[in-house]
């Protein structure tokens, strides 16, 4: 068995205080070509996503997304193309014509992008269940 993190072993914080989201707004633009970072998080019924520009733009998502929705890789893939969505929707009506270059740390992800990118059409498996239809239109992400 492997060496343990110190930290595995911390103390644990004993009061029950409210988790809180702070948000920095005097994030500060920088000129040149916009660089859109993205990122998300998926816990068994709820996800979250967020993303950062150099337009100064920033964003943070929570909902609920229960675990019968999808299967837990998709909700991985679909959370993480959401938060490129709403980064990419934000900075690109704010600097039109800018180039653009969005990051992200999902291959499964970036495999969609460049797919789309080429004028694909596929999307992330498991969005039709019992409690949703498909959609002929695109998804409101």
């Amino acid at each position: 068995m492997g060496r343990r993190s110190p930290l595995a072993h911390a103390a644990r914080p004993t009061t029950s205080a409210r988790r809180q989201v702070f948000v920095n707004d005097k994030v500060k633009a920088v000129a040149g070509s916009i660089v859109l970072a993205t990122d998300a998080s998926v816990a068994p019924d709820r996800v979250a996503s967020g993303y950062l520009a150099t337009t100064g733009h920033t964003g943070l998502r929570a909902h609920l997304y229960p675990e019968y929705l999808a299967r837990p890789h998709v909700r991985v893939v679909v959370t993480e193309l959401r938060a490129v969505y709403w980064g990419l929707r934000t900075v690109l009506g704010a600097g039109p014509g800018r180039p653009a270059e969005v990051r992200v740390d999902s291959l499964q992800a970036l495999r969609y992008l460049h797919g789309w990118q080429r004028g694909g059409t596929d999307m992330p498996g498991g969005g039709t269940t019992p409690t949703r239809a498909p959609r002929a239109a695109s998804p409101a992400w």
